[in-house]
């Protein structure tokens, strides 16, 4: 289902087995071939699964001029038969759980095709290093594939009503994602897990307030609100879509 259609991207609810097959295709070729986060020798040649996928809502990032699928994201939710995965990552480690983590989700398998990156390097695209330089208020840059996939998260989510999501994540991104106002709450120790990363939580409503005042542009992308051409398609109810 299309959620989302701007000048650049097309943001996709994978509700088929199509559109699942392209998500786990691309987590394959980022967390397998180009990072080695999992080994190659999968289950399904050429795809990456785990045992949260049933659990999970996903989602599908295109390039509209290409039709390349540049990223993709996932949300597993909180009633997850196998708990979320970051409470397995953080087995025999302290965690300062968030009161409301009977509805919160997580966000996971973000990926953002490499090969995609050197190609829009090599066109001196506006998207090349969001965090590094986010949208600021009138300036023509596209806020890039990241806040793309950002977007579809928050449009679900507020559909469905969930308060806030956690994630396992590399402290300098935490930081970086703070710098603009999108501020997530520690809940555990740094650890090695694909690199370097910790456990947050981001609650929703106070990254609302925040980037609102601190990034206007940014808040107004993310929400569907920057334009016509901009405008997010209202989600249809909280669907797992997981297989």
């Amino acid at each position: 289902m299309l959620m989302f259609r701007d000048s650049h991207f097309d943001g996709l609810l994978a509700d088929c087995p199509d559109l699942h097959t392209r998500c786990h295709r691309l987590r394959y070729q980022v967390y397998c071939v180009e990072h080695a986060y999992e080994p190659r020798d999968q289950p399904l040649a050429g795809e990456e699964h785990d045992a949260w996928d049933s659990a999970a809502v996903a989602f599908l990032l295109t390039h509209r001029a290409s039709g390349v699928d540049v990223g993709t994201v996932r949300l597993v939710l909180a009633d997850s038969p196998d708990g979320l995965p970051f409470s397995r990552a953080m087995a025999g480690h302290p965690l300062h759980l968030p009161e409301c983590r009977g509805r919160v989700a997580e966000v996971s398998r973000l990926a953002v095709s490499k090969t995609f990156r050197r190609r829009v390097e090599d066109t001196h695209a506006p998207w090349n290093h969001p965090l590094e330089r986010p949208l600021q208020d009138g300036a023509p840059a596209h806020p890039g594939p990241l806040f793309g996939l950002l977007r579809c998260l928050y449009a679900w989510c507020r559909e469905a009503g969930i308060p806030g999501w956690c994630a396992m994540m590399e402290p300098a991104l935490a930081r970086r994602l703070a710098a603009i106002g999108i501020v997530g709450e520690v809940l555990g120790p740094v650890i090695d897990h694909h690199g370097r990363r910790a456990p947050y939580h981001f609650p929703l409503a106070a990254a609302e307030v925040r980037l609102r005042a601190q990034q206007p542009a940014l808040w107004a992308y993310i929400t569907g609100a920057a334009g016509p051409a901009g405008a997010a398609e209202a989600p249809q109810g909280r669907r797992r879509t997981g297989v």
